[in-house]
């Protein structure tokens, strides 16, 4: 697991050899955006918040799915670096020993 330098993702990696990206919510704004996203996809979380009923229990820190997804590494994911620039020109590194 590793942060981009300026926070905003996390990198995810692991036994299923695939590396996620994640974004941060990282403003008032993103949180509301994400919650009006989230109910009008009518998103069920653990049976409590259903189509705008409710009371919401969970203050998400990252979008519901991944922004990227790095498939076909051959070992598992053991250590993961990002370059200095970010997402849109990334040379995202996921190394493999196997």
């Amino acid at each position: 697991m590793k942060f981009s330098k300026d926070g905003k993702y996390l990198a995810v990696g692991g036994q299923d050899k695939i590396v996620r990206v994640w974004q941060v919510i990282g403003s008032a704004e993103e949180r509301t955006a994400h919650e009006e996203e989230e109910d009008a996809a009518r998103l069920e979380v653990n049976g409590i918040y259903t189509q705008g009923e409710g009371v919401r229990l969970n203050a998400p820190v990252f979008k519901s799915e991944p922004v990227r997804e790095y498939a076909g590494h051959t070992a598992d994911i053991l250590d993961l670096s990002w370059s200095k620039v970010c997402l849109d020109q990334c040379r995202f590194r996921g190394r493999t020993v196997g």
